[in-house]
């Protein structure tokens, strides 16, 4: 049997992570780019755990996938990822496996609808990557990937990620991960955009904190009548979050600096979307959202 191929079909810094570490461990790995892209071997530096790594990656585009092509990494922003995933259906050889690590809700969904008879699995993941330059990515927070299916066969990605020093978990209930990194993603994700701060700020700026509170409050109140109950409250369970990375510069806030479209519909319009659904009021979601939508415009 022939060896597993692995594309990578968004080179951001989570893209690149996961592609270079495969490949450092001796993994196929292609990078899918975009359509018409000439076939060429792209060099990508790893930087881990104060170690570099030289690799040299061969790239296509998204058209003209390798035709032993067995699993695919979907990185794209969560805007992005179904529309992406529809240019490579045509192309995709029958029973490749997609794992989707789009933050937020409603994505993983559509991309598995547009895969009919492809095993599609969502994962969670708390792995820290940065750019330093166009072709050099930085491990810069170890963290752990939940994966579980959304359709088809059970896929075990941990095989794959697990030698590449990618943490790796398989669960049963992957909703449950992704909710649960939503309600932290919709509280601090704003909040740094707003306040212009790196994650810890929001616990440190006064107007910060209070919203923060307040987010929280009406988050509990939308997952729980969604079905979905957590021992800590999604403000609490946020400030940890913000504590343990405070230096970090949130991915909304690095789109923003970057000018590049917010994840926001994925994000807090999840919260509006559950909260209209089942009859709870979320005015703090909403100002928050509609700040940023003008925000984002005025920044383009």
């Amino acid at each position: 049997m022939a060896a597993p191929r692995i594309a990578i079909l968004g080179a951001g810094s989570l893209g690149l992570l996961f592609g270079a570490s495969l490949a450092a461990s001796g993994q196929s790995v292609h990078l899918l780019r975009r359509p018409g892209h000439r076939p060429t071997e792209e060099r990508i530096r790893l930087e881990r755990g104060g170690e570099r790594r030289e690799l040299s990656l061969p790239a296509s585009g998204i058209d003209s996938p390798p035709p032993d092509l067995s699993h695919v990494i979907l990185c794209t922003k969560a805007h992005d990822a179904a529309p992406a995933i529809r240019q490579l259906a045509p192309a995709l050889p029958p029973g490749a496996a997609v794992l989707t690590l789009q933050n937020g809700l409603g994505s993983q969904d559509a991309v598995a609808a547009a895969l009919p008879g492809h095993p599609v699995s969502a994962g969670c993941t708390t792995e820290g990557a940065w750019r330093r330059d166009a072709r050099t990515v930085v491990h810069a927070g170890i963290g752990v990937t939940r994966i579980g299916p959304l359709q088809g066969d059970d896929v075990d990605w941990c095989q794959r990620l697990g030698p590449a020093g990618l943490g790796c978990e398989p669960v049963p209930d992957i909703r449950r991960w992704l909710v649960d990194k939503l309600r932290v993603n919709a509280l601090l994700n704003p909040l740094t955009v707003l306040h212009d701060c790196r994650n810890g700020g929001v616990l440190e700026i006064p107007g910060a904190r209070a919203a923060l509170e307040s987010l929280g409050a009406e988050a509990d109140a939308v997952l729980a009548a969604a079905g979905y109950r957590f021992a800590e409250g999604a403000a609490a369970r946020t400030a940890a979050v913000a504590r343990a990375t405070a230096d970090n510069v949130s991915s909304m806030l690095q789109d923003y600096r970057a000018g590049r479209r917010l994840e926001l519909d994925a994000i807090t319009g999840a919260i509006l979307t559950l909260g209209a659904r089942h009859g709870i009021a979320t005015p703090e979601h909403q100002r928050i959202y509609d700040t940023l939508r003008g925000l984002a415009a005025v920044g383009r």
